[in-house]
């Protein structure tokens, strides 16, 4: 068939089912269920389910039967989209899983929360990479699974400024700061924590290496028991550094990452997004169907309940207690 015969079918066929819609209020074929949407603010607007293969569409189309407000989307390979749409395109506030990636007894899945641009991630969001068994459930056990998660400002191509989380076993590395447009961790005042050798470093970054920075090692009660200042060359080995006993000037910054340590380590940041992304995720799989969306109302209420993203709270957390300094 060629294009011009498959845009004559879509053409037709859209106009099979406008002719429906306007004679019966509803159509239905083929796995296609489209019907006018109950209440009064949205009379031009059509609730639909479309059912074909792997695919699965529960949301609303306009008089022109483009995606337009609320949607749920299923593909292959569980790649999942709930959220809002714009003129076919993801937009808004939503919540985006990428296609699963399996390689041997491993199955490595993505997802986005936040806000989209013209298809596109874009401004604010939540960024989680998970492996785990691929004989398991998803999220089926935190302490099994490694993962990296990402907390803060972005656009389509990269991220911008935040927290970047990664948890190997049972150990977790964390950092805090900027980004270069090739996604790499670049900028003054970066952070970064160890939590195997409990340890955290401050100062500048460039193409993911430090170029200079403060070290902290603690104790077991949380005490600095070794600072130094150190300038490392482009293969990051140490050229020179000081002791923190000769820079009695610098005592604030030695202050500000003891805070910084004990801010990461106040909660179970770790958990709680591991807890948010498993909890949000059960919900949209229990809860999408036309049935339960079959008002204005309902889809609101639910992208709303699901959207606890803002509960993953460490990027804000940080950043109020470096703000006194």
């Amino acid at each position: 068939m060629s294009d011009l015969e498959k845009k004559e079918l879509i053409h037709t066929k859209k106009g099979k089912i406008l002719e429906a819609l306007l004679i019966e209020k509803s159509f239905k074929e083929d796995g296609v269920i489209i019907r006018k949407w109950e209440g009064e603010a949205n009379t031009k607007d059509y609730i639909t389910e479309i059912k074909k293969g792997d695919i699965h569409f529960i949301g609303v189309l306009d008089s022109n039967l483009v995606k337009q407000g609320y949607g749920y989307m299923s593909l292959p390979n569980n790649e999942k989209y709930f959220g809002i749409y714009t003129d076919d395109l993801r937009s808004k506030h939503g919540i985006y899983q990428y296609p699963d990636k399996i390689e041997g007894d491993k199955i490595r899945r993505e997802f986005f929360f936040g806000v989209f641009n013209e298809g596109n991630v874009d401004n604010r969001g939540v960024y989680l990479w998970i492996e785990e068994d691929k004989n398991v459930p998803m999220f089926n056990n935190f302490d099994d699974a490694d993962f990296s998660c990402f907390i803060g400002d972005l656009n389509a191509k990269h991220f911008i400024e935040g927290t970047y989380m990664t948890k190997k076993g049972e150990n977790y590395y964390l950092y805090h700061g900027k980004f270069n447009e090739n996604n790499e961790k670049e900028g003054d005042n970066s952070f970064y924590y160890n939590s195997d050798k409990d340890e955290l470093m401050y100062g500048k970054v460039e193409k993911n290496k430090f170029i200079n920075a403060y070290l902290s090692v603690f104790d077991e009660e949380g005490n600095i028991k070794n600072g130094i200042y150190v300038n490392y060359d482009q293969n990051g080995k140490i050229t020179d550094y000081k002791q923190k006993e000769e820079m009695p000037d610098k005592s604030a910054v030695f202050d500000k990452m003891f805070d910084f340590r004990n801010i990461i380590l106040d909660k179970d940041y770790f958990g709680e997004v591991f807890e948010t992304f498993k909890n949000t995720m059960e919900y949209l799989a229990s809860e999408v169907n036309l049935e339960s969306l079959d008002s204005p109302e309902k889809f609101p209420k639910l992208i709303n309940a699901s959207f606890n993203f803002n509960k993953m709270t460490i990027k804000d957390d940080i950043e109020k207690v470096l703000a006194k300094y």
